[in-house]
């Protein structure tokens, strides 16, 4: 979609990461005050939030290693072709 734009820099990687973790504990609080006795940091919330910021990174990783390959060709040498959605079907196209 935006070919890993955002995942350029380690740092932006870091920052996105921290964020996502930090609404994702946020919205864990929230939800023990509704359920639970109080807003509180629970060992869920720390969980999940952990998880989140794992899972960020390990896609920016994905992202990033899939942005370092060369673009345009294939192992053969190959041009590489694209399909695209048009009039309600997919059309290839070459680059």
């Amino acid at each position: 979609m935006f070919r890993g734009r955002g995942f350029r820099t380690w740092t932006h990687v870091v920052a996105g990461a921290c964020g996502i973790a930090l609404l994702f504990l946020v919205v864990m609080v929230m939800a023990e005050a509704v359920i639970g006795e109080g807003a509180r940091v629970t060992r869920a919330g720390l969980t999940v939030s952990a998880a989140a910021f794992l899972g960020y990174i390990g896609i920016a990783w994905l992202i990033r290693r899939d942005d370092a390959r060369p673009q345009g060709r294939l192992r053969g040498g190959a041009p590489r072709k694209t399909r695209i959605m048009s009039g309600g079907r997919f059309v290839e196209t070459a680059p």
